[in-house]
């Protein structure tokens, strides 16, 4: 990986003759470099190792220390040369990319002329365009518009829910509603649009919870009829006469048979506390883990995902190539730089650390020969810093 610019490059359009001359000639310059092509990169080529390390098990991890997905990369050594006159390239560059974005925004009813040949219809131009922001925003205030907008979001949450539904659950097709979903979203921004879709998943979340609580209550009523002691009238002659002939002895007799199943429930749980943790997660922990909330790709684990940055070495370096001779101004360099960032959705969190080793800062200049070293700092004064941010 590397990153060059040019100063002396020249622009090129589409002839693919001419694009294929100065791809040729790029290519010799990579074969046999000159004196000068060396100054040319901003990023020398580097060298990085990448390790990508995934969790595979069905259990939720609870810890910090295990996430389900871990990326790491490693590099060695990662040296930024950058010239004033790259520096001032890159500051032009910016500028025009920032006046094409403004060009290509107000592109619409503009003017092809010069503004010295018509100044007229750019002046007319220019006005119109503010006067038309003025405009939408107080069409925004009336109250047509507000009602029309609110009807306008109404339909398209009922009936992008119905689409989501006939897709997903019901696995067929209505032309009616997306039609009518695909008219809306020619009105409505993009922007509008994801808030749009995020409350319709938000609504069905909460009906599939309340679904999945009406489904649990039902089958705790089941299992309590299920095991609901059957009246001993309903059999045998007993169940003839129905409680004549009861005595208390009856009933002692029966408390005799709720003492004689005590044992059997002891014994039970002396088999729980023998069974592993992982065979009782698998027997009662699915009531427990908070499956009606969390139990998505993205919550069911403490982290999701960390993401580890290891640099050993890294520099940068400003310099003066203005004149005929390339003067260093700045040197920055700094060693066993690690950022570690952890993604959490489960607590709507990330973690982000760093910890860098040594840095100095150095003064290129050939004047300041005595107090080259602006800042220094060793292994004892090592920098660390660790932050942690609530997602929005």
């Amino acid at each position: 990986m590397s990153m060059y610019w040019d100063t002396n490059a020249r622009f090129f359009g589409h002839d693919m003759h001419e694009i294929k001359d100065l791809m040729m000639n790029y290519k010799a310059d990579l074969v046999e470099p000159d004196a000068s092509y060396a100054s040319k990169y901003i990023v020398n080529p580097v060298n990085s190792e990448a390790k990508f390390i995934q969790d595979l098990s069905s259990w939720p991890l609870r810890s910090d220390l295990n996430p389900r997905l871990s990326f790491t990369m490693d590099l060695q050594l990662v040296a930024l040369q950058l010239s004033k006159s790259q520096y001032n390239q890159m500051l032009a560059l910016g500028e025009e990319i920032t006046r094409w974005n403004l060009q290509h925004s107000n592109r619409v009813g503009r003017p092809t002329n010069t503004i010295t040949k018509n100044p007229r219809t750019w002046w007319r131009w220019a006005i119109m365009k503010h006067l038309s922001t003025i405009k939408k925003m107080r069409e925004r205030r009336k109250k047509e518009f507000i009602c029309r907008r609110v009807k306008l979001i109404l339909c398209y949450v009922e009936n992008y829910q119905k689409l989501l539904n006939i897709k997903y659950v019901l696995k067929t097709q209505n032309n009616e509603v997306s039609d009518i979903v695909c008219q809306v979203e020619e009105e409505l921004s993009l922007n509008e649009l994801l808030i749009l879709r995020e409350i319709v998943y938000e609504k069905l979340d909460r009906i599939r919870i309340a679904k999945k609580q009406q489904e649990k209550t039902k089958s705790q009523k089941r299992g309590l009829s299920k095991t609901k002691k059957p009246d001993s009238r309903g059999w045998g002659w007993h169940g003839w006469f129905g409680n004549w002939g009861q005595t208390n002895e009856g009933l002692i007799e029966i408390d005799d048979k709720t003492e004689s199943t005590q044992p059997v429930h002891d014994q039970q749980k002396s088999v729980y506390e023998e069974l592993d943790d992982r065979e009782l997660y698998e027997m009662f922990g699915e009531g427990f883990t908070e499956k009606e909330t969390n139990d998505s790709f993205l919550r069911r684990d403490n982290v999701l995902l960390k993401l580890n940055f290891n640099l050993d070495k890294g520099s940068i370096t400003v310099y003066d190539d203005t004149a005929h001779k390339c003067l260093g101004v700045v040197d920055l360099q700094f060693n066993r730089l690690q950022l570690a960032t952890q993604w959490r959705p489960r607590t709507s969190t990330y973690t982000m650390q760093v910890d860098l080793g040594d840095v100095v800062l150095k003064d290129l200049d050939k004047i300041n020969k005595h107090y080259s070293n602006l800042v220094k700092l060793s292994d004892q004064s090592r920098l660390a810093t660790t932050n942690t941010q609530q997602l929005n």
